[in-house]
């Protein structure tokens, strides 16, 4: 509803422009008649008119374009920021980067300023047929009939035009992606000699997005030729009725060059319509995946107060691609105790992090939350009492403290303690860039770890946290962590030395079926408290 009202604001001065285009033929009719007759002063007074009336033209036309403008401006607006909001909840729009700049430079051109273009044009071609009507009504009949050929043809390829562009922006969008595995991934096609192979994806991956990108601008191109020569046929229905008119004495010369001036205001808009008709159909595809929002809608729920306790009830997860995560799971996590989830690859200790922080939900079992379920708070709300640091720390080109802080108003000074204790201080509070890539692994799981103990969370989680570290320093930084007694703590992590700092050690084991390896899988939970040894 407002963006049809953006519209009808739009198109009321656009409007007034073309009216003030097309009336520009009588102007030009005045002067030439005046002429005829032979009398400079009249010839002067109307030169004086057509003269105000270029300077109203361009004053409209700068007003015109100053509103245009801003419309597109709050229209490409909104369309970066819903797709960044479904980037940001939904986390499945990959390649985003890539393609929102090209995406939204098609916009702009092929949708949004031929919509402005369509407006302007079937108002001025409107105008222009009152007035070809007012100078004649056979002429009007004449020119109606062959106006209607070229105003057609967009309608005739419309749905060959849409699948010809959408097929294209869509292997143009794979093809991004891949040009992005190839700078992402240029270690492993080093290591396994993968340059010929992909060299060979790529040439067939560019041949055939180059033959979509030429099926599609050729069939864009044909139908603009069509309709421009359709055009043409109109202006010399006009002309030579016009001149058979004056011949015959029923119209003046001025009003004959005024016709002829009038099918301009016709044989143009019309190219113009078939044109702008020709890109919207062709982008509208690309502009509803922005316009339209699919967000999942945030779930209503109570507001929580905090957490005490997450208990895991025969829990199951499986991965989309088949591997099992978790089977049978039961465990109770409480508040004011460190937990440390330990065990070989594969077993599950990340999948219960991911199911804690609501990143994957169970597909048996279930998982309460103060001794309810999980699910009577949204996401959003869960994630507000929680803190998570991970292995891999993504970190910003922003300043150190903004890193730490996420751009948070919150007092600071427990920043300076962290980086103390963990043995950054000497890093300065200054612009990251590349992601701190001038940092080292270790620095980063450190950073993180400021990060999620900054926040003051109800639930702490860390995931393979020391990875990156020595071990003295593992030690010492795990160690800090824990002194901080920060409600509930779960730590994953492969160091068997590190298992005497925490309060209860939970060693998950994978038991499988001697009679097939591949089925039958099962989790056997040992737990000891009071760092007792794990057998």
């Amino acid at each position: 509803m407002r963006k049809k009202l953006k519209l009808v604001l739009l198109a009321l001065p656009l409007m007034v422009s073309s009216f003030i285009n097309v009336y520009f033929a009588f102007v030009l009719q005045n002067v030439i008649d005046i002429t005829s007759k032979g009398a400079v002063a009249p010839l002067i007074a109307a030169l004086g008119f057509a003269l105000f009336y270029l300077v109203m033209d361009i004053a409209v036309s700068i007003g015109v374009t100053y509103i245009s403008g801003r419309y597109i401006q709050s229209e490409l607006e909104n369309l970066k920021n819903n797709a960044v909001e479904k980037s940001l909840y939904n986390q499945k729009d990959h390649g985003l980067s890539g393609r929102l700049a090209l995406d939204t430079e098609a916009i702009e051109r092929d949708y949004l300023r031929q919509q402005i273009s369509l407006i302007y044009n079937v108002t001025q071609i409107i105008f222009a047929l009152i007035a070809i009507i007012y100078i004649s009504f056979v002429l009007t009949l004449g020119i109606a009939l062959v106006t209607m050929l070229p105003v057609f043809l967009p309608l005739i390829f419309k749905d060959a035009l849409k699948s010809k562009k959408e097929k294209f922006l869509d292997e143009s969008k794979v093809y991004t992606n891949f040009l992005q595995e190839l700078e992402d991934g240029r270690h492993v096609i080093s290591d396994f000699a993968l340059e010929n192979t992909l060299l060979q994806r790529h040439k067939t991956m560019n041949h055939n997005i180059e033959v979509s990108r030429f099926s599609s601008k050729f069939l864009e191109s044909a139908v603009d030729v069509l309709a421009t020569n359709l055009g043409m046929l109109t202006f010399l229905v006009a002309l030579g009725l016009g001149s058979y008119y004056v011949i015959i004495g029923k119209m003046t010369f001025g009003l004959m060059i005024a016709s002829v001036q009038l099918m301009n205001s016709i044989v143009q808009p019309l190219n113009r319509v078939s044109y702008a008709l020709n890109r919207i159909h062709a982008t509208k595809g690309v502009y509803e995946q922005y316009a339209i929002i699919d967000v999942n809608p945030t779930v209503v729920s109570e507001k929580m107060t905090g957490i005490y306790s997450i208990e895991f009830d025969s829990v199951s997860y499986t991965y989309p691609d088949g591997t099992l995560g978790l089977d049978n799971f039961s465990a109770i996590f409480e508040s004011n105790k460190s937990y440390a989830l330990m065990g070989e690859s594969g077993v599950g200790k990340s999948t219960v992090l991911k199911l804690i922080s609501a990143d994957i939900t169970p597909d048996q079992g279930h998982i309460k939350i103060n001794g309810q379920a999980m699910d009577l708070w949204s996401k959003e709300e869960r994630l507000r009492h929680m803190a998570i640091a991970r292995q891999d720390v993504h970190l910003f080109n922003d300043s150190l403290i903004h890193n730490i802080t996420l751009w948070s108003d919150d007092n600071n000074h427990d920043v300076d303690i962290w980086m103390e204790k963990m043995s950054l201080e000497v890093l300065e509070d200054e612009k990251l860039l590349n992601n701190g890539s001038g940092l080292s692994g270790g620095q980063k799981q450190r950073i993180g770890i400021i990060r999620a103990l900054h926040k003051k969370a109800d639930v702490l989680l860390m995931d393979e946290v020391t990875a990156s570290l020595d071990q003295e320093t593992a030690t010492k930084v795990v160690k800090e962590i824990l002194s901080c007694r920060q409600g509930i703590q779960i730590h994953v992590t492969h160091n068997d030395r590190l298992k005497s700092c925490f309060d209860e050690v939970i060693n998950l084991k994978r038991e499988v079926s001697s009679s097939d390896p591949y089925q039958g899988q099962s989790l056997n939970v040992l737990k000891k408290n009071d760092n007792l040894e794990i057998s």
